[in-house]
């Protein structure tokens, strides 16, 4: 099984400025999206054929929870009711996210209790899925920055190992996937309202640049023809 997470810029790029500008302590909330599965085929050297389950966590928004402790105690327990408020019905809690300032990015004892717990009751109540936590830190350096992780587990018993999230509009993706784009803001109450982010129109692009190319090749031949005529009347 392979667990991939994706997500786009927009959302990720308006998670890390919030944060960026927030005043306060530290914040924590629910990471929402959907969840899809696809079975991959690949042939190997040898010819024989491998199939991988591909398990999706596509992140459309970071919702943020208030007051702290707000679905947790301070041994780690979880409680899920606070949380699931926060997820609409159209979407998926694909798992939690927790900011602290000027610290490491290694998950504390305390979340890695909160993140079992929670995986724990998500998996008695819905079907078998990967559980997400996103950390976020910043530095005290005069350049502000905030730095993060994405962790996975796959099960209640598993680890936490990290991934590699995939930002979709920096590789290489259909219209579809910019479509699908949802930013939403990462604190107050949800729902809050979507920034919407028209998707680019390839076929209009496509014309601009061929517009904007038939120009700069009509401009070379007025200079060249001016060239010539300047060197005609320069040897004549």
């Amino acid at each position: 099984m392979s667990i991939v997470v994706r997500l786009s810029g927009v959302t990720f790029a308006s998670a890390l400025y919030e944060l960026s500008v927030a005043e306060g302590g530290d914040m924590e909330g629910a990471v929402l999206g959907s969840v899809t599965r696809s079975v991959v085929s690949t042939t190997e050297d040898s010819m024989s054929d491998k199939t991988t389950t591909v398990i999706s966590l596509n992140i459309s928004a970071f919702v943020s929870s208030s007051p702290a402790f707000s679905f947790y105690d301070s041994s780690g327990t979880a409680n899920t009711s606070h949380l699931l408020q926060l997820a609409p019905e159209n979407q998926t809690i694909l798992g939690w996210w927790k900011y602290r300032k000027c610290t490491s990015l290694h998950p504390s004892l305390r979340e890695t209790a909160v993140h079992k717990s929670l995986h724990e009751i998500f998996e008695s109540t819905a079907d078998s899925q990967p559980l997400l936590f996103v950390l976020f830190t910043s530095s005290g350096s005069p350049i502000y920055n905030v730095d993060y992780k994405f962790l996975v587990t796959p099960s209640p018993t598993s680890r936490l190992r990290p991934v590699i999230p995939e930002i979709t509009n920096l590789i290489v993706c259909s219209q579809v996937d910019y479509k699908s784009m949802d930013a939403t803001s990462l604190t107050g109450d949800y729902p809050t309202q979507d920034l919407q982010i028209p998707p680019p129109d390839v076929v209009n692009l496509e014309k601009l640049h061929a517009l904007k190319l038939r120009k700069a090749r009509e401009l070379a031949e007025k200079i060249q023809t001016t060239n010539a005529t300047i060197r005609n009347l320069t040897h004549s």
